[in-house]
């Protein structure tokens, strides 16, 4: 579930913030409107770990988000797993994906049974809705499975800490 081990919210906090401060030094944030309407390097990494896993969590102008439909909400996820992939072959951009996959599950045509979401610590941290991550991460996996759809949370401090420990989970996921 939650981290394999144990990290003090101080060390994590700060941990965080030297993330964001060498985003602000490398230009991640300068279009900060835009940022949002693409993928992200940590979600480019995650991305190409393997070819079934898809993303679709941005939006870009002109394609339509991906969401399902939960007990509680609708759930925009950050990536699906998707076992036949066969008809994405030839297709190399990501949003060009995105924008096939959500089509095809709007008409139904994929179905899908497992989600990864990538969290950043700061937009889900207590600050903004009072849960500890864990009980944040624990009502999303427990949220999607009332659908039967499993899923994978990874929170970026995992990802920048323990990049292969956190492919290696992601790969178990996926299989």
């Amino acid at each position: 579930m939650f981290s394999n081990s144990i990290i003090k919210l101080p060390e994590l906090i700060e941990e965080q913030n030297k993330v964001i401060r060498k985003g602000w030094e490398n230009g991640i944030y300068n279009n900060i409107f835009d940022y949002s309407n693409d993928i992200n390097q940590d979600e480019k990494i995650i991305n190409s770990f393997s070819k079934n896993l898809i993303y679709v969590g941005a939006s870009t102008k002109g394609i339509k988000r991906f969401w399902l439909r939960t007990k509680t909400r609708l759930r925009n996820p950050d990536f699906v797993v998707l076992n036949d992939i066969s008809f994405l072959e030839n297709i190399q951009d990501w949003a060009k994906i995105q924008d096939l996959v959500s089509k095809m599950h709007i008409k139904k045509e994929i179905n899908v049974k497992k989600v990864v979401e990538f969290n950043g610590f700061y937009w889900h941290s207590m600050r903004f809705d009072g849960r500890t991550l864990e009980e944040y991460e624990n009502d999303m996996i427990h949220d999607y499975k009332t659908v039967g759809i499993d899923c994978l949370v990874v929170w970026n401090f995992q990802l920048q800490k323990s990049l292969d420990t956190q492919r290696k989970r992601i790969l178990d996921f996926i299989k």
